[in-house]
Formats: C-alpha cells, sequence, structure tokens
C-alpha cells in the first residue's frame, strides 16, 4: 500500500509536468528494463493517461491490483478496492497489536484519568475533525466544480493519503484506551472506565468510518476516471442537491441499572462493557447476535440482540466498550423472552436522500460497512488473541474482519 501511495504520487507528478512525454517515455523504458515488454503493455493504459495529463490515484492503484504479476493475482476494480480495504484494516489491527502488547506491561501510566481522559478526548477530536474536513473537501469539490475539473480528484487522493497515513496510529491510541478502561475497572473506578469506554467506542466507530471512506473515495475516483460527465455517479450528482450531514437517530440516554425504569418499547441509548458474545440462529434461520454487558459503575447487568450479525466476526471482543440505540423489550424473542434490548437498525436508504455523507459513506457497502448490516452501533478496538481453529466462535478475535470481510458481496 505504501509503494502503491508513493507510485501515485510519482505517476501524477509526472502527469502534471510540462515535458511529460519525455518523462513517459523513460518511465516505459525503464519498466521494459524491469519486467520487459509483457509488463509494458499491462501498462500502456496507465502509460497512455498519465501521458494525456490524466492521471489519478485510484486508476493507478486499480491498474497495479488488477494486472498480475506487479502486486496482486486479482482481476478487476472491485478486487482492487477490496484489497487496498483490507490493506488499510490490516495495518490497523496491526499497530492496535503492537501498542496492545506496549501497554499491557505499562498499565499503572493509564490510571490517571484526570490526565489520559482530557489527552484521548483531544486526539479522537482531532481525527474526527480532519477526516470530516476531508470528506467536506470532496463534497465541496464536486458541488461546484465541472465533471472535467482535477479538483474532485486531488480532494479524493487526499481523504486516502489521510485515511492510510492516519488511521493506522490512531488505533495506537485506542490500544492505550482499552486497557485504561480494563485498569479502572479492575480499581472500582466505574465512572472513570465508563468516561474512557466511551471515547474508546468514539475512536472505533470513527475508525470504520475512516476505512469505509477509503471505500468509497477510491471507488469514486474509479467512477470519475471513466467519464467527462457525472451523470449516473450517484454521490456526485447528489452532492449538487444534498445538505452534506444530517444527525443520526439516537434514543434517549439509560444507564444499565435504571434500564427496570424503563416502559416497554422505549427507544434508548446504552454504553457498556462487554461481557461476553455469542450467536445462533432463531427457529426461522434468522442470525442473532447477542451481548452481554456490564455498567463498570454498578455492576448492573444486561443482555441485548441484534439481527443478521454475529458480533464477533465485525471484531467486537470481550472487554470492548459500545454505545448503541436499541428499543428496550420487557420480553424480547430473541433473547429467549428474557427482558434486554433490540439493537436498532439505521433507515439507511432514507438517511441516504437525506446526507451526502451518509451516502458517500454508504457507497463503500460492497467493501467495507462502518454500520454493520445498518445497525446503530459503535464499538472500540479489541485484542486478536486466538487459535485459528476457534476464530469463529472467539470472543477476542479482534481482528476476525480482516477473516470474514472476503465472505461477503454487497454489490
Amino acid at each position: 500500500m505504501i509503494a502503491a501511495g508513493v507510485l501515485q504520487r510519482a505517476y501524477q507528478s509526472i502527469a502534471d509536468s510540462a515535458n511529460r512525454d519525455e518523462l513517459v517515455d523513460k518511465l516505459r523504458s525503464a519498466t521494459a528494463e524491469a519486467g520487459g515488454d509483457e509488463a509494458v503493455v499491462r501498462m500502456q493504459d496507465s502509460f497512455d493517461a498519465i501521458a494525456d495529463g490524466k492521471a489519478s490515484s485510484a486508476p493507478v492503484w486499480a491498474t497495479l491490483a488488477a494486472r498480475r504479476p506487479l502486486v496482486l493475482p486479482l482481476g478487476g476494480r472491485d478486487e482492487s478496492v477490496a484489497a487496498m480495504v483490507r490493506g488499510a484494516l490490516g495495518l490497523v489491527h496491526a499497530d492496535f497489536a503492537a501498542a496492545f502488547a506496549h501497554w499491557d506491561a505499562r498499565r499503572d501510566d493509564l490510571r490517571d484519568e484526570d490526565r489520559l481522559a482530557p489527552a484521548l478526548e483531544k486526539l479522537v477530536a482531532e481525527f474526527s475533525r480532519d477526516l470530516r474536513h476531508h470528506q467536506a473537501a470532496v463534497y465541496a469539490a464536486l458541488a461546484v466544480q465541472a465533471p472535467t475539473d482535477r479538483i474532485a480528484q486531488n480532494q479524493i487522493a487526499a481523504l486516502v493519503d489521510f485515511v492510510v497515513s492516519r488511521t493506522r496510529y490512531f488505533a495506537r491510541v485506542q490500544a492505550a484506551a482499552y486497557w485504561a478502561v480494563d485498569a479502572l475497572h479492575e480499581d472500582g473506578r466505574g465512572g472513570a472506565a465508563e468516561r474512557i469506554g466511551l471515547i474508546a467506542a468514539t475512536a472505533g466507530g470513527l475508525t470504520r468510518q475512516a476505512i469505509a471512506s477509503l471505500a468509497a473515495g477510491l471507488k469514486l475516483s474509479l467512477d470519475l476516471a471513466s467519464t467527462d460527465s457525472y451523470e449516473g455517479i450517484e454521490v456526485a450528482e447528489a452532492a449538487r442537491t444534498q445538505a452534506f450531514e444530517m444527525t443520526l437517530p439516537n434514543g434517549r440516554n439509560v444507564s444499565l441499572h435504571r434500564l427496570d425504569e424503563v416502559p416497554d418499547s422505549d427507544f434508548v441509548e446504552v454504553s457498556a462493557r462487554v461481557a461476553g458474545l455469542s450467536a445462533s440462529r432463531d427457529g426461522d434461520g434468522k442470525l442473532i447476535g447477542r451481548l452481554e454487558l456490564i455498567d463498570p459503575s454498578s455492576g448492573a447487568r444486561a443482555a441485548a440482540a441484534a439481527i443478521f450479525v454475529d458480533w464477533r466476526h465485525v471484531g467486537l471482543t470481550r472487554g470492548s466498550y459500545c454505545s448503541f440505540s436499541a428499543e428496550f423489550r420487557s420480553s424480547l424473542a430473541a433473547l429467549g423472552g428474557v427482558a434486554g434490548l433490540l439493537i436498532d437498525r439505521l433507515p439507511q436508504n432514507q438517511l441516504e436522500k437525506q446526507s451526502w455523507r451518509f451516502r458517500f459513506l454508504r457507497s463503500a457497502k460492497r467493501w467495507f460497512e462502518p454500520y454493520r448490516n445498518g445497525h446503530n452501533m459503535i464499538w472500540s478496538l479489541g485484542p486478536h488473541d486466538t487459535e485459528a481453529v476457534s476464530l469463529a466462535d472467539s470472543e477476542v478475535a479482534g481482528a476476525s474482519e480482516l477473516v470474514f470481510l472476503e465472505l461477503l458481496d454487497r454489490g
């Protein structure tokens, strides 16, 4: 991925150069010397685009990923985007794992809530601000520029650069937050654990938005590179008519220890630590994902269920912190008739008609979903500490999505 990013910049520099014909000839000669005439043939479309001054980030990556054996033995643009998503997600989990091991041995350094919480809040706020800035820059470019202008492609490239360069380091911060929650909960400082836990869950949600933005940006860049018109490119057309953003529907905030005071069918928002995960099929064959939750402050416990998702397969782990909107049911069939929370699913078709940003993120659904199956839930990154043979049923498979993502086709 890093090599592809460097190559993207080099190709764009050549395309923007006044003597690009001479530079393309040198590039063609160097390719022939390194890989022979066959390599030149495989890269000819890219050379032609660069010579015409039309090179852009995603098409270069797509050409590399689609033509074996240059980078990957894959066959097309969808696979190319999938490879980029998997690479970015892999870097996130690799950096999280490295930092996780580092902070495991230094948990005493994470017990000072007054020092740690403001620092984490600042880092999360900065990442959120910068991600939103890059998304808004793409939106603005599409809204006011002609399809033939390079402004949108340049802003997409900047967004992709941001995700590739910043998200993996953002994961390291989340590893510290994970151990801070664990240490504070262990010390009986439930309020502090909840404060850090919610910061960590917010960071996890932003990480998923960043990965989705990578996929959406690459798809949009490929779409724009193949036409001189916005016609038929929904994300581009919508930028001229839709508001950038809207607030997602959330329930009223309720602590777990007060759930017994909530009226049946009330719409609530709950934040808690995950004590256990499981999944099974109901009598109709529907997949039900179940969570056991604990409130660090009071020790209160509750159960939650979601339809058509196994949370163990998207990286949620025991010990992670989560926050979600749900309907409280005094008797929930998905939990065997006991009281519990049915996690809400966002009205995605409606939301993408009201918010360009939501539409943009959802355009990545073939490769990655920030809100898995539309569930209105965020969660913190967790450890991957499981044997391959038990991956499907493990409660500590934080990188499981790297395995199960390839089984999905949400086109």
